[in-house]
């Protein structure tokens, strides 16, 4: 009884707290309600592109509005604030210019392409993604008009800082959200595929160790994404490499009655192990894996729409890699 009537305490002191800080917000004066609105606005559009979108925590339709919708009504009202505006037919006619390269950027694809060709500095290349429907964020401009025109009721220099590194934050904000994929996918027909994704080879240097199997008088050593080594455990406590197996996208093996099952990104691929250790290949079984068309990615890479389809059944073409 004790426990639950703090908790009601706690709840109850809560409460009174979210209730004072919501008649505080409503007391602030315009300006700063503008700036709070401002202040949210970006910290969204920031957390939307570097965290939200980057590790798929949300659908790709969400995450993109998202997107849309806070750079509608973060970066008119920044025009608007930065050249000082304060009445609203020149605030208006600002704001649609602003927004001008976003409407024709979803409208026209072409113009989408001529943008990202222009915008190339060095390794830095900008992604666009036309998409008419972008267009519904625009109901929110005659809000960021406002919150122009708010943000300019004040003058001092202490605004005129904040007014800066707001700029210099939408700045690397707007880059950051149009940033470009490191890495585009290697894409291989599935005949293809099948034919050079598997190969019996000599024994060779393990250069990256994955998972490991004793099985018998053996070691199978997994090599992730390569394949797997096969070593024989010698009566005096050497080991003896017999073979490697390369496997492409492999990243585990299951081994019963010498009997050894690997998969092969989107096919599962069953080998048999003969008396003396060596490796016989048996049969392929097409199309049994859900795959990561992702998993073989180097680890920093950055892809912003991970949307490739992962059901074989329903592809043409498997990725074996990035570049």
């Amino acid at each position: 009884m004790r426990k639950i009537c703090k908790i009601c305490k706690i709840c109850k002191i809560c409460k009174f707290q979210i209730i004072c800080l919501i008649k505080r917000l409503f007391k602030l004066d315009n300006m700063f309600k503008a700036f709070l609105v401002l202040f949210i606005s970006i910290l969204l559009l920031i957390v939307n592109d570097s965290i939200l979108k980057f590790n798929n925590l949300l659908p790709e339709v969400i995450t993109g509005k998202l997107s849309d919708f806070a750079y509608v009504l973060v970066y008119p009202a920044l025009v608007i604030w930065v050249l000082k505006i304060t009445r609203p037919v020149p605030a208006i006619i600002f704001s649609m210019v602003t927004v001008l390269p976003f409407i024709i950027i979803n409208i026209s694809p072409g113009f989408s392409n001529y943008i990202q060709n222009f915008f190339v500095f060095g390794t830095y290349k900008i992604r666009l993604w036309p998409d008419p429907t972008d267009c519904m964020a625009l109901v929110l401009l005659p809000i960021s008009c406002y919150i122009g025109i708010r943000l300019n009721d004040r003058a001092n220099k202490s605004i005129a800082i904040l007014k800066t590194v707001f700029v210099f934050i939408c700045i690397l904000a707007l880059i950051n959200t149009s940033k470009a994929d490191s890495h585009s996918p290697i894409l291989m027909p599935k005949d293809e595929f099948r034919i050079i994704s598997m190969e019996i080879r000599p024994p060779k240097e393990i250069l990256k160790r994955g998972k490991i199997i004793s099985y018998n008088r053996y070691l199978f050593v997994c090599e992730p994404n390569a394949g797997f080594h096969v070593i024989e455990k010698m009566d005096n406590g050497s080991l003896k490499p017999l073979s490697f197996v390369f496997v492409l996208g492999n990243s585990d093996i299951v081994i019963k009655d010498d009997y050894i099952i690997a998969n092969n990104l989107i096919d599962l691929l069953i080998f048999k192990l003969l008396p003396k250790g060596e490796i016989s290949f048996v049969r392929r079984v097409t199309d049994a894996i859900i795959y990561d068309p992702y998993s073989l990615l180097p680890p920093k890479a950055y892809i912003k729409y991970r949307s490739l389809e992962t059901d074989p059944m329903k592809i043409e073409e498997v990725v074996t890699g990035w570049k």
